[in-house]
């Protein structure tokens, strides 16, 4: 969340935090994948 506070200053907060709520759910889907892997 900090880097995108320095990427990004003007955006809201509310923003930020989709921004990243949406990385950890890609990465969630990314691991639940791997896990299912033979």
């Amino acid at each position: 969340m900090r880097n995108l506070e320095i990427a990004y200053p003007e955006m809201p907060h509310a923003e930020r935090a989709r921004i990243v709520d949406g990385v950890f759910r890609s990465i969630a889907r990314s691991i639940h994948a791997f896990a299912r892997f033979p």
